[in-house]
């Protein structure tokens, strides 16, 4: 029997990679350095600890909630989360996007980023990148005071007196400045940082007309001619905080009386008014009278006319009919119509000037006098049958006649009817038909979801006519940036990486074009090849169809390259290890929604050209290799599209991915499929993370029920590497498993997710599963809200029946309490085994910390975190208080100190003893 070889140890690190199963090693560390949470940018004030020894890549999502209801979120693209600590304030390849999310009745987190005075719980979240299960969560408390009162619709008086008294200033200036330091007698572990730092954060806002242009300007101490610059200078227009002025602007129109008196009674008001009315109206009594008096009106009407018929009648018998005697009561339409034909004759042979008039006069007689000759004709000798129907209308007017007094009182009702009736189809709150409109008194769910749609909100306000000309087209600028920004094109090309230079992005009608130019990173001259860089440029641009979350077609390029000159003396490590490079880069991606979004195709086609040595020199400038003849570099447009070699120095490849997502049965069920292909050989200096060599094909089934209370899904992935079949192994994994999501009201939440996956190789097979279940119950008592979160995971792995395997276990419980006047009490505690071939551990980690505030300025916070094995153990103390004055001005500090002993042989930190002080002085203005 043959011998298996063993797997190296690399390809097992690689599976475990690929599982996702490191997840229970990285740890979330809450210690905010910002001393007090008031603004969205302190949401970024957190560290990370991967304590696996190798880089993870993950998504890092920052959720916000206010009495549990989500008012904020924001996530990172896929980034590599390094081994050890990072701290999020100071890394920028992990931006997260916050976003507020619209709350009926209130505003939590103003235009400005800053939130309004309440208590929030935070939780922030490891994603994992294949399928987004949440493979970490950790939730905290948090109370913000002196920010102002939450901002609310603004009352008929003010509204009123803003409008008539004050005339609003068309520029304002506002902003906030931030001072913050780090003094301690050592510098942070795995930071490379000094032990004393300092940090100054501008961030101006200059509104003129509504429009905003916001400065963020971030001057750190901790700069150093060996790494990156940590610096960032950026001017740029808002267009979110513009976006949002828009929807306040639409909300404020839209729930209330515009084109009145605004809120005068308002929506609710005249609608109750109206509905009160049409009850009224529509009681079986009232429809009968109303009736009547309809009915009182036509008898009356009826009954004027019989009793002209009369008297024409009578007149007429009492003259025996003979012409030229016919008239009716003291009128003789006959003679009159003779004297006037006369006087006409007369006038006629006299060239009288008035001839036309009397002839006009004559003929208007005649056919009155025609008419009731014919009224007398039709009816003479009817005397019985007219006075019957007399009669008849006589009796029906008596019946009814009691109805006059209630006349009066129906008109006023029905007229107040018809007033309120033209107010609310003025304010659209009424179709034409008089229906109420569901979303007319303020946006409907469906409504606020087209709110992020630049074009439904500025259609919304210009049919209000609500909004100024030149905010149509300042609505097409998505972006304008000057400094540093982060921008994404698509997956292949650009991917929100920093980018200092110029960034433009306009969406003016159905197109879209977008332009990006700067420094991507700068010249780093350093003995160690990691930070060592050549100063870097980059250029990008996209141009299409459509907005990128629409239906769309867009055309991405990009160029970065390496300045060799920018690192002098080129030494003899740079010329072997860092290379100058050149990147060029050709996409195509596109999305196509169908039928209300209900079915959505998308995909990207990208290619590249990667210059390994910018200074390389080839004389003969073309290679022949097995009778192929290898090209210039310089023609990458046509090398990227041909996909074959180029010469020794340069390499294409290509990277795409399609996917169709189906939406059914009211977004009950959710059906989605997809492939992927990232060469290894393809380079995009727009995302550097990303994972090369990797093909993937994936589907997964997604269902709900009971109303949303009982969610699941499924899901099946297959991913091999070692596409060239260079490589000598190729490693297959395929992954399956689903989830279970079961949250009924007043009921705990409960959550189970199973992936089995299996793995191989040429040397052998690898078993690895990873099970994992959360329970988390919000209880309110009284006034005081708990947040109750318990998790365990599982996970191992093995390979036949080789003891080269593993396994864990990891059970978390955290809680919240948060007290009606803010005070908030947090708790975690953390148990985690792992067993390997060479150790088996039990670890125990927690934190503590309390915070509240008093006298209303005053705020406090206190806490403990703990980590301890056989092996390590790490234990930091913290108390941090808070003061608002003068106003305008908070200053925080935090003290804290930490014991941290590593007792393995290889540690790079055996022991490590940290005093620190973090001061912060915040300005608002």
């Amino acid at each position: 029997m043959k011998k298996q070889r063993p797997i190296p140890a690399i390809f097992f690190l690689m599976a475990i990679l690929m599982a996702g199963n490191l997840s229970a090693q990285v740890l979330i560390d809450m210690r905010f350095a910002s001393t007090r949470i008031s603004h969205v940018r302190d949401l970024r004030s957190f560290s990370i600890n991967n304590s696996s020894g190798s880089n993870f890549q993950c998504i890092i999502r920052v959720e916000v909630s206010k009495n549990d209801i989500p008012v904020c979120e924001g996530e990172s693209a896929p980034v590599l989360l390094p081994p050890g600590r990072v701290d999020l304030q100071n890394w920028n390849n992990a931006v997260i996007n916050q976003r507020s999310l619209p709350v009926a009745g209130e505003r939590p987190i103003r235009t400005d980023g800053s939130f309004s005075d309440g208590s929030y719980l935070v939780c922030v979240k490891i994603i994992d990148v294949n399928d987004r299960a949440e493979l970490a969560v950790n939730c905290e408390g948090f109370s913000v005071m002196g920010n102002g009162n939450t901002q609310q619709p603004a009352s008929t008086q003010n509204q009123n007196t803003d409008t008539k008294s004050k005339k609003k200033f068309p520029v304002s200036f506002s902003g906030n400045a931030e001072i913050s330091g780090y003094f301690a007698n050592r510098a942070p572990m795995y930071s490379g940082y000094g032990a004393n730092y300092g940090h100054l954060f501008l961030n101006p806002t200059l509104s003129i007309y509504d429009v905003p242009l916001t400065g963020t300007f971030m001057i750190s101490t901790q700069n150093s001619p060996l790494r990156q610059n940590m610096n960032v200078y950026n001017f740029s227009f808002d267009a979110e905080a513009f976006k949002a002025a828009l929807i306040s602007r639409l909300q404020k129109a839209v729930t209330e009386n515009k084109k009145l008196n605004e809120l005068t009674g308002g929506k609710m008001n005249t609608l109750g008014k109206l509905d009160g009315i049409n009850k009224v109206l529509q009681n079986p009594e009232v429809v009968k009278e109303l009736q009547g008096l309809e009915d009182l009106e036509k008898y009356r009407k009826e009954l004027s006319e019989v009793e002209e018929i009369n008297k024409i009648v009578n007149t007429g018998d009492s003259l025996g009919g003979a012409a030229g005697n016919f008239n009716v009561g003291d009128i003789n339409y006959e003679s009159m119509l003779k004297s006037l034909e006369d006087s006409l004759k007369q006038s006629s042979d006299s060239g009288n000037v008035d001839t036309e008039k009397m002839q006009a006069r004559y003929d208007s007689l005649k056919t009155k006098t025609d008419s009731l000759r014919h009224v007398y004709d039709t009816y003479k000798g009817k005397y019985d049958s007219l006075k019957t129907v007399s009669d008849s209308l006589t009796a029906k007017i008596g019946a009814l006649k009691h109805l006059d007094f209630k006349k009066g009182g129906y008109d006023a009702l029905l007229g107040q009817q018809e007033g309120l009736l033209k107010q609310a189809k003025t304010n659209g709150w009424v179709d034409s038909l008089g229906n109420v409109k569901e979303a007319a008194g303020e946006l409907s769910e469906a409504d606020m979801s087209k709110l992020g749609d630049m074009d439904f909100l500025t259609g919304k306000l210009a049919g209000m006519g609500k909004l100024k000309k030149y905010e149509k087209y300042l609505g097409w600028v998505k972006k304008f940036s000057l400094g540093t920004s982060f921008t994404q094109y698509s997956e292949y090309t650009l991917n929100n990486i920093p980018v200092s230079g110029i960034s433009v992005e306009l969406a003016p009608a159905k197109t879209y074009i977008a332009f990006t130019y700067g420094r991507v990173q700068r010249s780093v001259l350093s003995a160690e090849i990691g930070p060592a860089a050549y100063n870097r440029t980059l250029m990008a641009g996209s141009v299409g169809y459509g907005a990128q979350e629409k239906s769309h077609i867009h055309i991405n390029v990009l160029s970065a390259k390496d300045d060799p000159n920018s690192i002098n003396p080129r030494d003899s490590v740079y010329l072997y290890y860092k290379k100058p490079q050149d990147n060029k880069v050709i996409s195509i991606d596109f999305g196509l929604n169908l039928f209300k979004d209900r079915l959505r195709f998308s995909g990207e086609l990208a290619g590249s050209q990667l210059v390994r040595d910018v200074t390389f020199n080839d004389n003969s400038n073309t290679v022949e290799l097995q009778d192929t003849v290898m090209r210039s570099e310089k023609d990458w447009i046509a090398n990227i599209f041909r996909q074959k070699p180029v010469n020794l120095n340069t390499v294409t490849d290509f990277a795409f991915f399609a996917k169709a997502e189906a939406s059914l049965f009211k977004n009950r069920t959710k059906i989605s499929a997809g492939a992927s292909r990232v060469g290894a050989n393809y380079q995009s200096f727009g995302t550097p993370f990303l994972m090369r060599d990797l093909m993937t094909f994936e589907g997964k089934i997604s269902q709900k029920m009971l109303k949303n209370k009982i969610s699941a899904s499924v899901y099946i992935r297959q991913m091999s590497n070692n596409l060239s079949g260079n490589l000598p192994m190729t490693v297959q994994q395929w992954r399956w498993g689903g989830d279970l999501s079961i949250n009924f009201p007043k009921m705990p939440v409960i959550r189970i997710m199973y992936t089995p996956i299996l793995q191989q190789n040429d040397s052998g097979t690898v078993n690895m599963n990873m099970l994992t279940g959360s329970v988390s119950y919000p209880v309110k008592i009284k006034k005081t809200r708990l947040m109750n979160m318990g998790m365990y995971m599982f996970q191992n792995g093995t390979r036949g029946m080789n003891a080269e395997g593993f396994s864990s276990h990891f059970a978390s419980f955290n809680q919240n309490i948060i007290f009606p006047k803010g005070q908030t009490f947090s708790w975690t505690v953390n148990y985690i085994y792992s067993e390997t071939f060479v150790e088996k551990l039990h670890s125990l980690a927690g934190t503590l910390s309390v915070s509240g505030t008093l006298f209303k300025k005053w705020n406090n916070g206190a806490g403990v975190n703990v980590y301890a094995n056989v092996m390590e153990q790490r234990y930091m103390l913290f108390y941090r208080a808070g003061i608002s004055f003068l106003k305008y001005f908070t200053l925080n500090v935090q003290v804290e100190g930490q014991i941290y002993r590593n007792g393995r042989t290889d540690a790079l930190y055996a022991r490590y003893d940290v005093i620190a002080v973090r001061p912060m002085l915040n300005v608002r203005w």
